[in-house]
């Protein structure tokens, strides 16, 4: 996360974190981890052994332990490949997002402490730096807080590409469309094919799991409006929902197409549309980017 607007000295947002006693230890997302070259080896040392029979085939049938069963003599568990290794998130990050107004201040921050995978406390939520940077802003959006409920999404489930898709998505509804965008049920996170909508860029966002934070409400009103956490992965609720057959859907799909027969609007108009106005596509808010 770039910290190019954060100061070096704390602001006085600092008394809205809580900062953990240590840290741990964090393995580099870039790090080769040498699992490849394990298995690679493990398969041609399988191929040329003799087959097996009799009791030792029995025996290769048999119950394994755990993963290792598969590849006898790696530990599958000691490798990090796709998965969670700690936070990096700094204080002066966290200042940055609240002078910046991504997170208000009736919101408490956490910074995760030498836990490897998320562990929210009572309360709170799970929330991402590079989402922050995308056009999240809390409290969510009602429009983004819906489209959550209905695939039964968590923050953790989408990279920052797919914050910035959802992003240009309201930003395209508010600005081009003139209407407050609304959950058609049909919002995509990468374009399905043949469709018309503007060609948007896509980034290496690698080590996701690396920047994530802990927020809390700090009082009985609601300034996060995210779903509750559930830990595992996305259980993939209306992922084959179409909305081709909705009215609505029709009718920005024929304005997509003419727009783009008209005018050479291009993803960098999208996106300086709500950079120009200071505005988070993805945060609620009363008024519309028009």
């Amino acid at each position: 996360m770039s910290t190019e607007e954060s100061d070096p000295e704390l602001s006085t947002s600092t008394r809205f974190s809580e900062s953990p006693e240590t840290s741990g230890e964090v393995v580099p997302a870039d790090q080769p981890d040498g699992l490849e070259e394990d298995l690679t080896q493990t398969e041609e040392d399988a191929g040329g052994s003799e087959q097996l029979t009799g009791n030792d085939e029995e025996h290769a049938d048999g119950p394994g332990e755990g993963a290792d069963a598969e590849f006898p003599g790696i530990d599958l568990d000691s490798y990090t490949r796709g998965a969670w290794m700690g936070s990096d998130v700094t204080q002066a990050e966290i200042d940055w997002l609240y002078r910046s107004r991504r997170i208000p201040e009736e919101v408490f921050c956490r910074i995760p402490g030498p836990e490897l995978k998320h562990a929210p406390r009572s309360g709170e939520y799970i929330v991402f730096a590079a989402h922050f940077e995308r056009g999240l802003g809390l409290p969510v959006s009602d429009f983004f807080r819906v489209f959550l409920d209905f695939y039964e999404l968590q923050p953790h489930h989408l990279s920052g590409n797919s914050i910035f898709y959802i992003s240009s998505f309201a930003a395209f509804m508010e600005g081009y469309v003139a209407q407050a965008v609304r959950p058609v049920r049909g919002c995509i996170l990468l374009p399905r094919q043949g469709e018309l909508f503007i060609n948007l860029p896509v980034w290496n966002l690698s080590g996701l799991g690396k920047i994530f934070l802990y927020v809390r409400n700090g009082g009985p009103e609601d300034f996060i409006n995210l779903p509750e956490y559930v830990p595992g992965p996305p259980a993939m609720t209306n992922w084959l929902h179409n909305p081709k057959d909705h009215k609505e859907s029709k009718r920005v799909a024929d304005f997509v197409e003419l727009l783009k027969e008209r005018t050479n609007l291009s993803s960098d108009d999208i996106v300086r549309l709500f950079l120009s106005r200071r505005v988070l596509p993805l945060q609620r808010r009363a008024h519309k980017m028009s």
